[in-house]
């Protein structure tokens, strides 16, 4: 194998657990990104959440997790950029989707929100392993 190849395999034994989040959230956005009529609650928000902006924002930090795996996830900055910014985003479909579900009694969003808790426990699990900018 050439050497680009086995820096890639290296690079990705190192950061598994990015590079499943990027999966992840890249799929999770491509989703949201298809389906236009997903949240309905709460009523005066909808439009907003429904907006197509969001979902790239979802898409977008998948690919940069991608981007920080290949890379060689060698800045702690970046690292905390990452899973700041996903957790950040998982929580808020988390509220959404768990607000639905109580709001509307639409039981098949559970699973959604589940899938997205257990992104967010990735993030979590892979936060705790990263060294990150202890003492500052």
């Amino acid at each position: 194998m050439s050497k680009e190849v086995e820096q890639f395999w290296e690079n990705v034994k190192h950061n598994p657990l990015h590079l499943i989040i990027g999966l992840m959230l890249v799929l999770s956005g491509g989703f949201l990104l298809i389906c236009d009529d997903f949240f309905l609650w709460p009523p005066e928000w909808t439009s907003f959440f429904n907006n197509d902006l969001i979902d790239a924002i979802a898409i977008v930090i998948g690919v940069f997790y991608f981007a920080y795996v290949l890379a060689g996830a060698k800045s702690p900055l970046a690292n905390i950029c990452l899973l700041t910014s996903s957790a950040f985003l998982l929580t808020i479909l988390i509220v959404l989707e768990i607000g639905y579900v109580l709001a509307f009694q639409n039981y098949s969003l559970l699973m959604a929100a589940i899938y997205q808790f257990g992104i967010l426990l990735l993030v979590q699990v892979c936060a705790s392993r990263s060294p990150g900018l202890r003492g500052k």
